[in-house]
């Protein structure tokens, strides 16, 4: 495994809409409160933490109007989707929509604004030196898994070099990845057992205690 010696400028980009239709929320769930703050803020926090250069939400005009009101103060982007979720079929499609229209660093955070990631994890990814960074966790709640190396699933925040997305044909991560693969880029995977999403209001003990606490497994390089 490589480390960086110098931190490299990194965008972080958040996607910040969805409505929790399966926690039947009827709002974002990028604005459920966690610890006195909606979890956007914590996203947006322990990412500036981590050392992201620059913050930009991707989000429809419905989340837009929300999230305005939560990111005032902080040096954030928002960025509108052109099109409705449905439409786009994946976030991996919406990130490179975002990207082919978009001068970012080379290097990108991406991470999903409802499931904050304590700073020093972000950091820990920031300061490997591959073109592919992510997590494997033990467990996860989507319905669209990609299996990772250790048969766990690989979930954001994701840090990837922007060339590998702007120049690929996938309709969504779990092609990205398996395309990634056959390739000559460099992965890098950690393994850990920090739950992931949540759907149900019982996982909200696990996310609190979660926000400033991440325990590694094992690291491989």
């Amino acid at each position: 495994m490589q480390i960086v010696a110098e931190a490299m400028p990194v965008n972080a980009i958040i996607m910040a809409g969805g409505f929790g239709e399966r926690m039947n929320l009827g709002r974002s769930k990028v604005l459920l409160p966690v610890r006195g703050d909606v979890l956007l803020k914590h996203c947006i926090e322990q990412s500036i933490a981590a050392g992201a250069n620059r913050i930009s939400l991707i989000c429809d005009n419905d989340s837009k109007q929300f999230c305005e009101k939560y990111v005032a103060g902080y040096s954030v982007q928002i960025h509108n989707q052109k099109k409705s979720k449905s439409d786009y079929g994946s976030t991996f499609l919406m990130l490179k929509e975002f990207l082919d229209s978009t001068t970012v660093c080379d290097r990108i955070l991406f991470e999903y604004g409802h499931a904050p990631r304590p700073s020093g994890f972000y950091r820990a990814l920031l300061e490997i030196n591959c073109d592919i960074v992510a997590a494997q966790f033990s467990h996860s709640t989507r319905r669209d898994l990609i299996t990772g190396t250790m048969g766990y699933f690989i979930e954001p925040p994701f840090v990837i070099d922007t060339k590998l997305i702007v120049l690929s044909e996938a309709k969504c991560w779990s092609e990205f990845f398996a395309a990634s693969i056959k390739t000559s880029a460099k992965i890098c995977l950690l393994y850990t057992s920090a739950p992931n999403e949540f759907n149900t209001e019982t996982e909200y003990k696990r996310y609190l205690e979660y926000i400033y606490r991440t325990e590694f497994s094992h690291i491989k390089a």
